[in-house]
């Protein structure tokens, strides 16, 4: 009895004289993230079943087999049917998203599978869905690129982070490409460094200012005396430093 007291007490579930421990409330802002539990896919003979009794399946594993132009590999076909019958994705879902995968030049199960499971945890339920997920991925990549002519960067893909403030400048604030340009040119001249936070930040001030141009700039500074100019630039760029350590 003593040997089972200790063991509940181990795991939290008993305090050391035999009562339970109260509960304790959790925030929302303090619980951990989700963990997803390992796919347990259906195996070689599973699989075979389902698209027997299962015209839907068997229909799947048909149109799949034509979008990749040869016979499906078991691990693929097993991941189709897990999709499908474990994780709720309909068919013409599925099928959607392996053409959309194939057209990135990305037709492998891996991220065929990384993909779904993150529209599953986006919510996307239904083709509507998936295309308005499909449009913001197209706009979000054409929102960077502009960015990146704009910076003058090499081409590579985006950080989370840079995704999203490429989102804010182009897609929501439609930036003028010249003002990116500046403030890029500004961060490299402060810095002597490309720092996505440090341009967010020129940009956030100008945007706040009524900035649209260059030639907005350039007239906010005329109207400025040149030791107030000095002062104001020494400051901004002290602050900006400050809050990018602390980020």
């Amino acid at each position: 009895m003593a040997d089972a007291l200790n063991f509940w007490a181990d795991c939290g579930v008993l305090s050391v004289d035999g009562n339970a421990v109260p509960t304790v409330t959790v925030s929302p802002e303090e619980k951990p993230r989700t963990v997803r539990a390992a796919a347990v896919k259906p195996g070689r003979e599973e699989v075979a079943r389902r698209g027997i009794e299962n015209e839907e399946i068997a229909f799947l594993l048909r149109q799949s087999e034509q979008k990749f132009g040869r016979a499906l590999r078991q691990n693929e076909a097993a991941t189709l049917v897990w999709l499908h019958d474990d994780e709720g994705m309909s068919v013409a879902l599925i099928l959607m998203l392996i053409e959309f995968a194939i057209s990135e030049g990305k037709g492998n199960i891996g991220y065929i599978e990384r993909t779904a499971v993150s529209w599953i945890d986006d919510g996307v339920e239904d083709i509507s869905a998936a295309e308005q997920k499909i449009n913001e991925i197209y706009k979000s990549r054409s929102c960077w690129s502009i960015v990146q002519k704009a910076f003058g960067i090499e081409r590579r893909m985006p950080s989370k982070k840079e995704e999203e403030f490429a989102l804010l400048w182009i897609g929501e604030r439609k930036t003028d490409n010249e003002l990116l340009t500046e403030a890029y040119n500004r961060c490299i001249d402060n810095t002597g460094k490309f720092s996505i936070p440090y341009i967010a930040k020129i940009l956030d001030k100008w945007y706040k200012d009524g900035v649209k141009t260059v030639s907005d700039i350039k007239e906010n500074a005329a109207k400025k005396k040149p030791d107030s100019i000095a002062a104001y630039d020494s400051t901004l760029f002290e602050s900006m430093l400050s809050a990018i350590d602390n980020d």
